[in-house]
């Protein structure tokens, strides 16, 4: 047995090879190399943002639609005595151009028999011009009479005594019947005054009866009313008319419209940008006729015809109708067209009913510069869902959100137009055109060239993409992060 101190001695020496081996152990251990801290980094590509001085178009389809439809009517009663060759559905017909005619034998009767009546009125007009002359010339001499009778019985009265009484009341009584010999005339001649009225009344009835007879007559005569085409025709020769049926439908080509329809969003587009738009505002101070105008802007019509391609210009003229289309929610407008000929190909070609076109309006930009309103153009590449763009600016990126007004088709594909408005845009910024992943405003921005494929189609560097994507920002304490996803590129 193992006394006491020696147990405890023993003890002692264990503890102290174990502590060595552990200390030994420890300084064995090789410590960890230290890791430098590192800043995010962002790779981008920009590109630089340019002014644009083109012009900005919209383009909506619409179809041709009659300029004017005329229903001719029948005015008259009558067999069809005459009709012309071109009088067929198709034919084309200048304005004048006599297509029927209806026989005019009783509306000719009609019009002899007035001629007469009038004749007759007139020599009876004739007539009484010349009694009211002679009764006007009867009343000069009987006022001559009545002057020598008054004078001879003022001058039998003076004598007084010297002459009887008898010869003063027979003096007298010639006064008397010479006033009314006077009167007399005088009613004569305005009797035959009323009856010169009363056939001047008359003459003027013949007269208006026979303007309306050869008006009768000359509508036994149908003619083309403007230069056009015959839709259709319901008569035939030797056919009877009546007053009121339909005898034919008539189109004027001498202009076409042009019917479409716009939305809301595009119709504001029209009042925002078109130059003619600032102008119609002056011309109402109220306002109230501008409220039912659309601005008059120059429109291209395009109409492929097999491997023809047809061109004719027209003008925004008007509302079709007024208000909201409950079916579309659109616009219906009118366009005008003045000259409807276009010379294709084949020779001249016609817009006509029913050709289903494309319509291009186009506003010059240099004008809105008087507004101050400046447009600059973009890669399309660049936009991002809900038009957002990243800006490159200051070393930072920015988002900012744009309102695309125009795109169009160039060399480096397909660019959109977006006004320069207060200071969302500069035109010392550049625009992102490659997709950024979780961005911070603590990362540095590496501005990288872009890479193109053998097929001429860019880069977008997927590998720097996943590893943009699956980055976590680093930030400050206190400071916000602004995550946006990757999104790919729109067509």
């Amino acid at each position: 047995m193992l006394s006491a101190p020696t147990r405890i001695a023993i003890s002692v020496v264990c503890l102290v090879a174990g502590l060595a081996v552990a200390v030994g152990l420890y300084m064995l251990k090789k410590q960890p190399a230290q890791r430098a801290e590192s800043t995010p980094t962002v790779r981008v590509s920009v590109e630089d943002i340019q002014a644009y001085t083109g012009s900005l178009s919209l383009e909506v389809t619409g179809l041709v639609v009659p300029f004017r439809e005329i229903n001719i009517i029948s005015e008259v009663t009558g067999r069809v005595v005459f009709k012309a060759d071109e009088f067929r559905p198709g034919k084309y017909v200048k304005a004048g151009t006599m297509l029927m005619r209806v026989d005019q034998t009783d509306y000719d009767l009609e019009i002899g028999r007035l001629e007469a009546e009038l004749r007759q009125t007139e020599s009876s007009l004739e007539e009484l011009e010349v009694e009211i002359a002679g009764a006007k010339d009867l009343i000069l001499i009987a006022a001559n009479d009545l002057a020598l009778q008054e004078a001879d019985f003022a001058r039998k009265r003076e004598l007084g005594d010297g002459i009887s009484k008898s010869e003063v009341d027979q003096a007298e009584r010639a006064v008397l019947a010479a006033k009314n010999a006077v009167t007399t005339q005088t009613n004569r001649v305005n009797m035959l005054e009323q009856s010169r009225n009363r056939w001047a009344s008359t003459q003027a009835v013949r007269r208006s009866d026979l303007e309306m007879a050869q008006i009768r007559r000359a509508r036994c005569i149908i003619t083309a009313p403007a230069d056009g085409v015959i839709v259709s025709e319901n008569v035939e020769l030797n056919g009877f008319v009546q007053p009121g049926a339909t005898i034919m439908v008539f189109e004027d080509t001498s202009r076409a419209e042009v019917r479409c329809n716009l939305r809301q969003d595009q119709l504001d587009w029209l009042w925002q940008h078109a130059p003619q738009a600032a102008a119609q505002v002056t011309d109402n101070v109220l306002g109230t006729e501008v409220a039912y105008r659309i601005p008059r802007v120059p429109v291209q019509i395009r109409h492929s015809s097999g491997s023809e391609q047809l061109e004719w210009t027209g003008v925004l003229d008007r509302f079709d109708g007024l208000g909201v289309d409950a079916r579309t929610k659109t616009i219906p407008v009118r366009v005008s067209v003045e000259q409807p000929i276009t010379l294709g190909s084949r020779g001249n070609r016609a817009l006509v009913r029913g050709m289903f076109v494309k319509l291009r309006i186009e506003l010059p930009t240099e004008p809105l510069k008087a507004l101050n309103q400046f447009f600059v153009v973009l890669p399309n590449r660049s936009l991002l869902p809900g038009n957002l763009v990243w800006l490159y600016r200051d070393g930072k990126l920015l988002m900012q959100r744009v309102n695309v007004v125009n795109t169009f088709e160039s060399a480096d594909g397909r660019r959109v137009v977006v006004p320069l408005v207060g200071d969302g845009l500069l035109l010392t910024d550049r625009v992102v055109t490659t997709p950024v992943g979780t961005y911070t405003s603590n990362m540095v921005v590496e501005v990288v060239p872009d890479r193109v494929h053998a097929n001429g189609e860019r880069n977008t560097i997927e590998s720097e993409q996943a590893r943009l994507t699956s980055q976590e920002s680093t930030t400050s304490e206190g400071e916000s992060t602004e995550s946006v996803p990757v999104t790919e590129r729109r067509p």
